[in-house]
């Protein structure tokens, strides 16, 4: 069954999202999304994910829990938000395409590296966002928390949510 919209006001207009940062989350990953979009009513979620392999099985728990999840790379947000879809995925099961998904799982990928370039706060964090592990991640992790939250602040703005809550541990 549907759920009351979320507070704020009808549409995304005014209405909260929240976002985090995760690596190797799992199911409580899932469950985090579940809890804010279903629970606390969130309009969005936005879960960015560190290791950008996990994003495909991330998006399908959430999916299993009955979630609108989609895979959205910087750089494609607008195409795979109208669609309702991550790039390559097919839809889910029963899923109406006229919906947006309620939660955006975003891969920390060269693509994500390069926008984080383009937020305000990159030339305080640019010294902490060096990469290790192959260029797979910036050495700082509070430095990618905050450029993903930057990043995911331009996204909602621009699709008018209200609001953005920044949730990291």
């Amino acid at each position: 069954p549907p759920h009351p919209p979320p507070r704020g006001g009808g549409g995304r207009g005014g209405a909260p999202a929240v976002v985090c940062t995760a690596r190797g989350c799992g199911d409580a990953l899932a469950r985090w999304a579940l809890y804010h979009v279903r629970c606390a009513r969130f309009a969005e979620a936005h879960a960015y994910l560190d290791d950008p392999v996990e994003a495909e099985d991330a998006a399908k728990r959430m999916r299993a829990l009955g979630l609108r999840a989609a895979v959205v790379r910087a750089g494609e947000e607008e195409q795979e938000a109208s669609s309702g879809r991550g790039a390559g995925e097919e839809e889910a099961e029963g899923a109406s395409r006229a919906l947006p998904p309620e939660v955006f799982v975003v891969p920390c990928d060269s693509a994500l590296r390069a926008a984080w370039t383009q937020q305000r706060n990159w030339p305080k964090l640019a010294p902490y966002a060096g990469l290790k592990d192959g260029g797979r991640r910036a050495l700082e992790v509070q430095a990618r928390q905050e450029l993903n939250a930057a990043h995911c602040a331009t996204r909602c703005s621009a699709r008018g949510v209200g609001w953005l809550l920044h949730v990291d541990a």
